[in-house]
């Protein structure tokens, strides 16, 4: 259409549509500005650095999270008040430590004195947290000057320490919820920038959820004020910063920030600060996800406790100085040790404890008849700087076979007790990304000489009823690719595992050896009673307060007591033990040793390389109490004479030797077509019965030689020799179903 003088109504139908574009594009426009101030404030859902409560509550439950890690979880705890010391920590034989069944506390019942209020509530929170299942309380008696008294006696169990706090003031310190937020009330943009980013100020409120049920009990908050203090709404108040993409911590900035500026020579730093930032997106550790983690590291080259060990203190020489200098030197000297019986006043201050655990030991390895006793010859010994003349006391000599088995000669001495069987016991986080596991270690494969030794040692029968525990750390880690790539990807690990071993300690001599020590016996520091009323008025009687030219009061006693000292010599019975040299009847095969070297390989000259075959070997001891460390049965797919079976398939891991006793049966079920090999020890299937789906993975259709190390002992004569029995005769043990005897 043309514009022209004529045509009026053509200028207004395109003044008209221009227009109407002007005022679309404005609506448009404004419809669009009003959209981003939604999505910026928040009213649209969806924007993570929305300023609405809404995107700032994942930033706020974050801190809360990492608030935990440097502040312990609510929690109460028995106070510990003036005067509310223990009377004696640790079980009968066994050291004081924080695991559970071993953090063990006991109080007198009856006390007097000024801390006596104290003492009898703190007994009274600790006899209200033990009905609620944290602790083992039971009615002992202690010995006192006074004789025995009535004590209690709280023994942290496994639900007690679970339920403690990590990161609190005291080691056991129950938690009683978890505090969690409850809103946000509001912020506050600050005009100054924080890192160059819009910062704000963020008010919110937490509460205490998820309370233990005697929380509301109203005994408890009568006891533990503190539970009042944490069930109330707490204000708080924190730094956000409002980043490209969502609402950031100020500290998680600053690790951002860091991390831009360290030297990417740095590596330590580098991989320290991106672990702290990997640790913020660590998910939830479940326990069923933490027992497959526990129990695929335990069956990993990583652990490193397969055999359990309880370590042990015993001093060469014992009180003779003489005599242990002489033992270190010479380290072929037979290990002995000699007590002379003297007034306690005249040992160390720490010897008493050190005497009665020393005595103790001797004690529990002369039940199981590996010491000789005897008296002291007549003669000088030396004790530290004294000297003395013909003391009354003992001389304990070793056997010389049971020192090797006790790593007598090295710094690590320990009774082994068997194998280890580990079991999860329950996980708690320490912190983001990180939580504490503790598990069980069972013992198995107990030897039989272990056992006489135990029933006198409470450490070890200890271990060996109830088990150790087990101790470590699970992190969260990045997952690297092939190619040296980190992801965006991770997985839990463990970072280590300790066994947590009972340590022995004794307060008293064994009664046994009380007769002989007799000064020592009756000078032995006893736990002090608590005075009455009466003992108090009598003390002040006794005494007198002097001044002297106008210094300060003095007590000075008025009646002077004089110790009589005697010596009372007892011959103690030595009863000297034969080594123990038992008999053998030579049979189908035997591989013994041959003289030269530490051990003999043998190798059967009959292979398979297909099929399912079962054969049996009893391995015998020749004086000695265990294998020795290279006696061994493996299966070696290319054997060679120089071969001492730890390169090969080994059915007896390197150390468990002293696990194995005389007459041990090994039986071995070897499935050439399904490249699996099962091996039971005395009708105990180690790895997994025939059939299932376990056992040690072998190459399929693989001929493979079976090796049998036999070893010799220090003087060169026999240790350890197989009884092989390929089934000529029949087995000690039924064969598995379809499997042929070897030597068929």
């Amino acid at each position: 259409m043309e514009l022209s003088p004529h045509n009026p109504k053509g200028f207004k139908q395109r003044g008209f549509s221009f227009f109407k574009i002007i005022g679309t594009t404005c609506l448009l426009s404004g419809i669009g500005v009003a959209a981003f101030f939604a999505w910026d404030q928040g009213y649209i859902p969806g924007n993570k650095r929305a300023i609405s409560a809404e995107a700032m509550r994942e930033a706020i439950e974050m801190k809360i999270a990492l608030d935990t890690t440097h502040s312990s979880l609510p929690c109460v705890s028995a106070q510990n008040w003036t005067g509310t010391k223990p009377d004696r920590t640790g079980l009968p034989g066994i050291a004081f430590m924080n695991a559970p069944g071993l953090s063990s506390k006991t109080y007198l019942i009856d006390q007097t004195g000024r801390a006596a209020v104290n003492k009898k509530r703190h007994i009274r929170e600790k006899t209200f947290l033990a009905k609620q299942g944290f602790y083992n309380q039971e009615q002992v008696a202690l010995n006192t000057d006074k004789g025995l008294m009535k004590a209690l006696r709280f023994t942290l169990n496994l639900d007690g320490y679970l339920a403690t706090a990590p990161n609190a003031h005291s080691k056991e310190c129950f938690t009683i919820g978890e505090r969690v937020l409850k809103q946000i009330t509001g912020f506050t943009k600050l005009e100054e920038k924080v890192i160059g980013q819009e910062a704000w100020k963020v008010e919110y409120q937490t509460q205490l959820v998820n309370k233990s049920e005697w929380v509301d009990l109203p005994e408890a908050r009568e006891m533990f004020h503190r539970i009042d203090a944490e069930d109330r709404i707490r204000e708080h108040s924190t730094v956000l910063i409002r980043a490209e993409d969502s609402w950031v911590l100020e500290r998680i900035a600053y690790w951002q920030v860091s991390r831009s500026q360290v030297d990417e020579r740095d590596h330590r730093k580098l991989k320290e600060i991106n672990q702290y930032l990997f640790f913020t997106k660590a998910p939830l550790l479940h326990e069923e996800e933490a027992a497959n983690v526990l129990n695929a590291y335990v069956k990993s080259d990583q652990w490193r406790y397969s055999l359990a060990c309880l370590p042990f203190r015993l001093s060469s020489g014992g009180d003779d100085r003489m005599l242990s200098a002489i033992i270190r030197r010479n380290r072929s000297e037979e290990f002995s040790a000699r007590y002379f019986d003297m007034d306690m006043s005249q040992r160390k201050s720490s010897s008493a404890i050190d005497l009665a655990t020393q005595l103790s030991v001797w004690n529990a390895l002369d039940a199981g008849g590996f010491v000789k006793i005897s008296d002291l010859d007549k003669g000088k010994y030396q004790y530290y700087d004294k000297e003395l003349d013909s003391p009354a006391g003992l001389q304990l000599t070793l056997d010389h076979d049971v020192k090797e088995l006790l790593n007598i000669g090295s710094r690590r001495r320990c009774v082994p007790f068997g194998g280890f069987e580990v079991e999860l016991l329950g996980v708690k986080r320490r912190k983001l990304g990180v939580y504490k596991v503790l598990a069980l270690g069972k013992p198995k494969a107990t030897p039989k000489w272990v056992l006489p030794v135990a029933d006198k040692w409470p450490a070890l029968k200890h271990a060996i009823e109830q088990g150790v525990i087990i101790q470590g750390t699970i992190y969260y880690e990045k997952i690297v690719s092939t190619d040296e790539q980190s992801t965006n990807r991770g997985e839990w690990k463990i970072q280590k595992l300790n066994v947590v071993y009972p340590i022995t300690q004794h307060q008293e001599l064994p009664s046994v050896f009380q007769p002989i020590f007799g000064d020592s016996h009756r000078s032995w520091p006893r736990l002090k009673a608590p005075i009455n009323a009466q003992e108090v008025q009598d003390r002040y009687r006794k005494t007198r307060t002097t001044s002297v030219y106008g210094r300060k009061a003095q007590l000075s006693s008025t009646h002077k007591q004089m110790a009589a000292k005697s010596k009372i010599r007892n011959n103690h019975s030595v009863t000297i033990r034969s080594p123990f040299e038992p008999s053998y009847v030579k049979k189908q095969l035997i591989a013994e040793y041959g003289g030269a070297g530490a051990a003999t390989p043998w190798f059967l000259s009959k292979v398979y390389s297909s099929g399912r075959y079962y054969f049996e070997a009893q391995g015998t001891t020749v004086g000695q109490l265990s294998f020795s460390g290279h006696a061994n049965i493996s299966l070696s797919e290319k054997p060679k004479r120089d071969h001492f079976g730890f390169g090969g398939i080994t059915l007896i891991k390197h150390g468990e030797q002293k696990l194995r006793s005389n007459k041990d049966i090994f039986g071995i079920a070897i499935d050439y077509d399904k490249g699996t090999l099962y091996h039971h020890i005395n009708g105990e299937w180690m790895t997994g019965a025939p059939g299932e789906n376990a056992g040690l993975k072998i190459k399929k259709n693989t001929q493979y030689s079976p090796i049998f190390v036999a070893t010799g002992n220090k003087k060169g004569r026999k240790g350890v020799y197989w009884d092989i029995n390929l089934g000529r005769n029949g087995f000690v043990y039924e064969i598995p179903n379809g499997f042929k005897p070897y030597g068929s």
